[in-house]
């Protein structure tokens, strides 16, 4: 089975300003909660709303996240439109929300409620 058909979250990031640590917080959220990903690499810049779109398009799981070259990051479902993402933060970032953001991802696929950090 090619990477592209199996059952996964596609995870779209830009190689300008994301390095592996950041990227590596985001897919721990998403294996915490036993969904698996894929990851691309992008080479051209893009926004986040754009790039999760994208890779919701290509994710089997109708799940994408998209992380622009700004720092921003998206979440989007297939059925969303294209200019739309169901969550999007904006730079910067803690580990903590890095996890979070994967987490709803994979909470997204699974039917579970979002959790939300605590103020």
């Amino acid at each position: 089975m090619s990477e592209l058909h199996k059952p996964q979250i596609e995870v779209y990031w830009s190689n300008l300003l994301v390095t592996l640590e950041l990227l590596d917080y985001v897919l721990q959220g998403i294996e915490e909660e036993g969904v698996p990903y894929h990851t691309v690499q992008q080479e051209l810049p893009s926004d986040a709303t754009q790039l999760s779109a994208k890779a919701a398009l290509e994710s089997s799981l109708e799940v994408g996240i998209g992380w622009d070259n700004q720092g921003n990051l998206a979440l989007h479902h297939r059925r969303l439109p294209d200019n739309e993402s169901l969550f999007r933060a904006d730079w910067p970032h803690t580990p903590e929300s890095l996890r979070l953001f994967g987490s709803h991802a994979a909470r997204l696929v699974k039917g579970l409620p979002f959790k939300f950090q605590q103020p």
